[in-house]
């Protein structure tokens, strides 16, 4: 029997949900979107991406990765609390590629990785509000260049 949530619903798809297979795990897939992966920046997030037509995709979602660097923030806690930020606001807002039928249409085709990363300094955490607004910034910016590459590609 499938969870219910707490609207009440037993529906898959009104879940907001992280699954296991839209987690970007592979070694071999990490450094292709490091060496290999186009670049948007947004305010402290930086997020590289690339298709990865070789591998298998799961109902039509991007593999993602969270990192925060040691040298950008110091403690352990602080970078697992942006890490989970970012985690929560990326969760809350992935809806941005159903919405943009090029996105949707690109991640039935192959599969997307896309890595996030903070790039910011200083003792200063962004709230929850915050970092919401700019990974929605950021997920509109990675359709938009999707959009592009795939114009580029027909053209």
């Amino acid at each position: 029997m499938p969870p219910i949530d707490a609207a009440g619903s037993s529906s898959p798809e009104r879940r907001a949900s992280l699954r296991k297979y839209e987690r970007l795990c592979l070694k071999k897939q990490i450094e292709r979107v490091y060496t290999n992966g186009a670049t948007v920046r947004v305010s402290f997030l930086k997020v590289k991406f690339i298709s990865l037509e070789d591998a298998p995709h799961e109902k039509g979602l991007p593999k993602v990765l969270f990192a925060v660097s040691k040298r950008m923030v110091r403690t352990a806690a602080d970078r697992n609390k942006l890490k989970r930020l970012m985690r929560e606001a990326y969760r809350t807002q992935k809806d941005v590629f159903g919405e943009n039928e090029i996105c949707q249409g690109s991640l039935h085709r192959s599969a997307l990785a896309i890595a996030f990363m903070f790039q910011a300094s200083g003792d200063k955490l962004p709230c929850y509000q915050k970092m919401q607004s700019v990974m929605r910034k950021c997920l509109r910016k990675v359709c938009t260049a999707i959009e592009k590459t795939n114009s580029g590609r027909e053209g």
